[in-house]
């Protein structure tokens, strides 16, 4: 009997006695409250005014090749045409490049806007070969140099083959305000400059510091 009252008095006071807070293993930090799921990694944005608005160079584009088309439109046209709007990287490719060599020479600023706003670097280069087919035009010169600054280098490769076959007075021009202004990576500078040296030679080294 006196067991059983000792065992009551310790219970008793098991259940009076106030809890503490849990104690962590010496050398172990506490660890850190849980969270209900892990929180996404929220990626840098660039400037708003950086960024291109490619709905409204899309709406652009269609808004030109619109003005193009009527009765008379060839039905191959008419199907490149849609290709630059609605196909996929190659078929846009292949569509700039067909209408770039079209006789109807009122397709060239589609072909220098998509050289300029298109976002496929593909689609881009494309653009600029097929513009070697406008000689006669300043348009198409100044457009085809500005895409020797491209990020990508098969659009700057293409873009100086098509200046070459252009090779006018506008295109000579055009690429020594660009060697001046030092815009140009150091292979398609030395590109340039090699050009330049071939099909423009009359320049005295003595008094122009471009002709090297």
């Amino acid at each position: 009997m006196l067991a059983g009252v000792v065992a009551v008095l310790v219970i008793g006071a098991i259940i009076d006695e106030p809890s503490s807070p849990r104690r962590e293993p010496a050398g172990h930090a506490p660890a850190p409250p849980a969270t209900p799921w892990p929180l996404a990694e929220v990626p840098l944005l660039a400037p708003p005014d950086t960024i291109p608005d490619q709905q409204a160079e899309h709406r652009k584009l269609e808004s030109m090749i619109e003005q193009l088309l009527g009765p008379e439109t060839e039905p191959a046209t008419r199907a490149w045409a849609k290709d630059l709007l609605d196909g996929d990287e190659e078929q846009r490719a292949e569509a700039v490049r067909e209408l770039g060599f079209l006789d109807d020479r009122r397709w060239v600023p589609v072909v220098i806007a998509v050289l300029s706003s298109e976002p496929q670097a593909a689609v881009r280069a494309a653009a600029a070969a097929a513009l070697a087919n406008d000689p006669a035009s300043p348009t198409a010169a100044h457009a085809l140099t500005t895409a020797l600054t491209d990020r990508d280098s098969d659009v700057r490769e293409d873009a100086l083959l098509s200046l070459k076959a252009i090779r006018n007075q506008t295109v000579e021009t055009d690429l020594r305000q660009l060697l001046t202004a030092e815009q140009l990576d150091a292979d398609t500078d030395r590109e340039v400059r090699l050009f330049l040296d071939r099909y423009y030679p009359h320049l005295d080294p003595l008094v122009d510091p471009l002709a090297k």
